[in-house]
């Protein structure tokens, strides 16, 4: 029995408390009959079901979980005939990176679907993810959806969910869950036990329980190569799945013949992050389509890549051939979560926006790819230690630049460039505690062996603040504040 199985055993049984469904959905028929004043006449209560209750789950003896809340819906220009051959609402975020002839094929797409208007019936369905209802039985029901969100009847959240439900729904053994069972609640957990822990989601907030849905499915384990351990295979299996590893995988257990699979939408995926990382986490903003100019220099969130049948992705990204299986997906996940994680979000834009280096190096950069701020722990050394302080984690994820064959970084100028600018930057200092005695004590700190070394930025680094302080000394100080910290004797 796992640790979490335990813990969740504990706990049980749930204790499951219904709400009159009439009372769950009013607040989102009220949004609806505001957002689209054609649905303004929504008058009648859904169908009773138990399985489309709104229901909250508590873990006896811990008190509330909170899973209920009224469900929104957008509020956005309903889609309107415009003289372009392409409609306006194609310009928005969540729209703007499908290429242009699939704007003018789903355009086309679109204007089959005018004499078919969704009922009140089929935009709660939608809604709720009422996925017996029959209009997930209709050939077109996604491309429903979609002229949904671009009429603002769902939101781009919603609209992920049904994307998502919709790509999942053809693997082998599909199935969807939400969290209103223990049964629910430890799979789902033990999905993402590299980072996150059942006293993080006791911090979830309350939510409609339709928006704690997610989706399972499994693929078979590759045949095991030669040569190969059994974690270095498992590695060769998540990451041509695009299931990325912080020491365990994260949304996928691994069982023994096979892999289950868990998609969890960026509803409640934005409130995982939260629940774990506060004010820190970023916004994971869904969008569909793909772009190679994407840049980050907004680090208050990621975005996310949603499949859609209508829209197709690169066959290889990042050269990884996982654009099938929802890769895409799970790996702007993994983004999320590292770059949740990370404080230095701001200091590494700086970087990017004022230190002049080959733009795949500062492309590398501005990806952010630091994994050992989720899991200090990888960050294996000798002596079995983990990263503790937060400068260690930046000056550690700085030095690991070179395991990603990143070559200009083992040229001293380039170094140096860069380090430059950190020492003679007093937001570094002063936010941060990015300085140059910090690097001192990480490269005099550092063990015989461990997975990135610090101590070539350190000689870099003495050669840079030797300069510094001569300019200073001499009145030829940068326009930012130099450090004065005094050149250290060599590791």
């Amino acid at each position: 029995m796992t640790p979490i199985l335990n813990i969740i055993s504990y706990f049980n049984p749930f204790k499951l408390f219904v709400k009159k469904e009439s009372e769950a959905l009013r607040p989102a028929q009220d949004a609806i009959a505001q957002s689209a004043p054609a649905l303004e006449a929504i008058k009648t209560e859904p169908k009773k079901s138990d399985k489309r209750k709104f229901r909250e789950a508590t873990l006896a003896g811990l008190g509330e979980i909170g899973l209920s809340s009224s469900t929104s819906v957008a509020k956005t220009e309903p889609l309107k005939k415009h003289k372009s051959a392409i409609p306006p609402f194609f310009e928005q975020n969540f729209f703007s990176r499908i290429s242009q002839a699939e704007k003018r094929s789903l355009t086309n797409e679109l204007e089959k679907l005018k004499d078919q208007p969704l009922s009140q019936e089929d935009l709660r369905a939608f809604i709720e993810g009422d996925w017996s209802h029959p209009i997930f039985k209709s050939p077109n029901w996604s491309l429903q959806a979609f002229r949904a969100c671009a009429n603002g009847d769902l939101s781009e959240m919603q609209a992920s969910k049904l994307f998502l439900f919709e790509e999942a729904s053809r693997m082998t053994d599909f199935q969807t869950h939400d969290l209103s069972n223990a049964d629910s609640v430890q799979a789902f957990l033990t999905s993402l036990k590299a980072f996150y822990s059942l006293e993080d989601f006791k911090k979830l907030p309350e939510m409609d329980l339709n928006d704690t849905q997610f989706f399972t499915f499994r693929f078979p384990l590759q045949k095991k190569k030669e040569a190969q351990t059994a974690r270095e295979q498992r590695a060769v299996d998540v990451i041509n799945f695009g299931i990325h590893d912080l020491e365990f995988p994260i949304h996928a257990i691994v069982h023994e013949n096979d892999v289950e699979v868990f998609v969890i939408p960026p509803r409640l995926w934005m409130e995982v992050l939260k629940s774990k990382y506060g004010e820190n986490a970023v916004f994971p903003e869904p969008v569909l389509g793909y772009s190679d100019a994407d840049r980050f220099h907004d680090t208050s969130k990621r975005i996310v890549g949603i499949p859609f049948s209508f829209v197709s992705l690169p066959e290889k990204i990042h050269d990884f051939a996982f654009t099938k299986w929802l890769g895409l997906f799970f790996h702007d996940l993994f983004h999320t979560i590292i770059e949740s994680a990370d404080e230095h979000r701001d200091a590494w834009n700086d970087i990017v926006q004022n230190v002049k280096l080959d733009e795949k190096v500062l492309n590398e950069i501005d990806d952010r790819n630091f994994p050992l701020y989720a899991r200090p722990e990888l960050h294996e050394t000798t002596a079995g230690r983990k990263l503790e302080e937060n400068f260690e984690k930046f000056w550690y994820s700085l030095a690991s630049f070179e395991e990603h064959d990143l070559k200009d970084f083992e040229k001293p100028e380039n170094r140096e460039k860069v380090l430059s600018y950190i020492l003679s930057s007093p937001r570094f200092q002063q936010e941060h505690n990015i300085n140059f005695d910090s690097l001192e004590i990480c490269a005099r700190n550092e063990p015989a062996k461990c997975s990135y070394s610090v101590k070539p930025w350190f000689e870099s680094a003495q050669k840079v603040q030797t300069d510094l302080t001569r300019k200073k000394r001499y009145g030829f100080a940068s326009l930012l504040e130099a450090s004065n910290i005094p050149p250290s004797k060599p590791v």
